[in-house]
């Protein structure tokens, strides 16, 4: 059965046999040999879009989770009694989760990093997140848990809320670039001490700074990011 060109299959694997290595509100994550598997909860009630997960997975950027496959973990018969009230579009299709690579790389922390690493994925991420609004993607969640920080690069491994938007290019670069913005601010928080973090960024919103532009200026004047934030 095509989904949005892709194949929507049914997933025979024995996850008790398998390695969690993950664990969210809404989901659970195992590894089974190369492959990451995100099981949803029951009880959740927004898996991942369709269509967002198609454009998501035709997307190849270093920067971006490689997603493989949507999955359902019904019998036999209830999955061919789906697909044919899937094809008569009088349903919705059961999504229990989907696979995706499995990133084996061990977590940094960014701002202990020469400041050159930040830029670069600052510039790189931006270049994405203009894809995201040029394929009609609005990114949403980006927090610490959805991504991957590595020596070899910031990686985004969470699109479950991404939302597939009906608005002009201009429109929606504007809000994928407070979304970007707000995640680098949190890139920050996250990993800096807050104490001395709030200041640097208030001192940004005070002199109307606030932007990544101005961000990135300030990251070229110091060695490691870390040190925007020395007294």
């Amino acid at each position: 059965m095509s989904l949005y060109n892709r194949n929507f299959i049914k997933l025979d694997i024995n996850l008790e046999k398998t390695v969690k290595i993950g664990e969210g509100s809404n989901s659970k994550v195992y590894k089974y040999n190369d492959i990451a598997i995100k099981k949803y909860c029951s009880y959740t009630l927004y898996p991942i879009d369709e269509k967002v997960f198609e454009i998501i997975s035709s997307i190849k950027n270093k920067h971006l989770i490689e997603l493989y496959e949507l999955f359902t973990m019904i019998d036999d018969k209830e999955y061919e009694r789906n697909i044919e009230l899937y094809l008569s579009k009088k349903t919705k299709f059961v999504i229990d989760g989907y696979t995706s690579k499995y990133y084996n790389q061990e977590r940094i922390n960014p701002l202990n990093e020469n400041s050159s690493y930040l830029l670069q994925n600052i510039e790189e991420l931006k270049e994405l997140f203009d894809l995201f609004s040029y394929k009609n993607i609005l990114a949403k969640d980006l927090n610490e848990d959805n991504s991957l920080i590595t020596t070899k690069g910031i990686i985004i491994i969470d699109p479950d809320f991404y939302k597939f938007c009906d608005l002009n290019y201009n429109q929606l670069i504007n809000r994928n670039n407070v979304e970007f913005l707000h995640y680098i601010r949190a890139l920050f928080l996250w990993y800096g001490n807050p104490k001395k973090v709030y200041p640097y960024l208030r001192k940004l919103i005070s002199e109307q700074r606030y932007s990544i532009d101005e961000i990135e200026k300030d990251l070229k004047k110091v060695k490691k990011p870390i040190h925007l934030f020395d007294e």
